[in-house]
């Protein structure tokens, strides 16, 4: 992951993401994706999740692939 995109964007927004999926701050791309897939398996909403929890991680995803 480069950290040199994170001077424009919300550091506080970028480290809730990084708590949500828990991935580390030097996780490459291929790990956000995964730990994502596997976060977002937990939480669908046909395994008693949330459409809200869903929805943060979709967010997270983005926020963290966008760095």
């Amino acid at each position: 992951m480069v950290v040199i995109g994170l001077q424009h964007m919300n550091l506080h927004q970028w480290s809730r993401a990084a708590a949500l999926l828990h991935v580390s701050p030097t996780a490459s791309e291929s790990e956000i994706r995964k730990a994502y897939r596997l976060a977002v398996a937990a939480a669908h909403p046909d395994r008693g999740g949330s459409h809200e929890k869903t929805s943060e991680l979709n967010e997270a995803r983005t926020v963290l692939l966008a760095a």
